[in-house]
């Protein structure tokens, strides 16, 4: 992500914090072409990318994906066919749906995706992470109960604060 991209810092942070390499991608616009190469070279095996570009990823160049463990996508919902191509392509991947407004600076809620997920209407955002809670609430913030809809509320150290009002 440039680094004015709130998911710059989870791509910085959580690579760095881990003991992990963090490989930089070249100056300039990146095509699919551009990221395959970049990522065959730094030998890349985790990697973070938004929706968009990962339906975009699948579609057009599913190869982008031989070499990675772990695949990180979210910042919109996943297409289901999106997840179901690429599973059935790369069985070994571990896919991960991330869910947090830029608020929670990149994510709060994870969820590890499966082929059963592609059986689904729509794709879990999963559960909070630790430091995290998350609430389905009505209009009166009071709980729903299962099947109902609600508004998420996420709470949790890593929330942004000044949004009152």
């Amino acid at each position: 992500a440039t680094i004015a991209f709130d998911a710059a810092t989870f791509e910085i942070w959580g690579a760095l914090l881990n003991g992990a390499k963090l490989a930089l991608a070249p100056a300039g616009k990146l095509d699919l072409n551009a990221i395959t190469s970049t990522l065959a070279q730094y030998q890349v095996n985790t990697l973070w990318l938004t929706a968009g570009l990962f339906a975009a990823a699948v579609e057009e160049k599913i190869s982008l994906f031989a070499n990675l463990k772990h695949i990180l996508a979210g910042g919109d919902t996943l297409p289901l066919t999106s997840i179901q191509r690429l599973l059935s392509t790369y069985s070994s991947i571990d896919l991960i749906n991330g869910y947090g407004p830029t608020e929670t600076t990149t994510f709060a809620l994870t969820q590890h995706l499966s082929v059963k997920h592609c059986e689904e209407k729509v794709v879990p955002i999963g559960y909070p992470l630790n430091g995290y809670t998350s609430y389905l609430l009505d209009s009166t913030l009071e709980p729903v109960p299962p099947g109902v809809v609600g508004e998420l509320y996420i709470a949790g150290a890593g929330l942004a604060r000044g949004y009152l009002g």
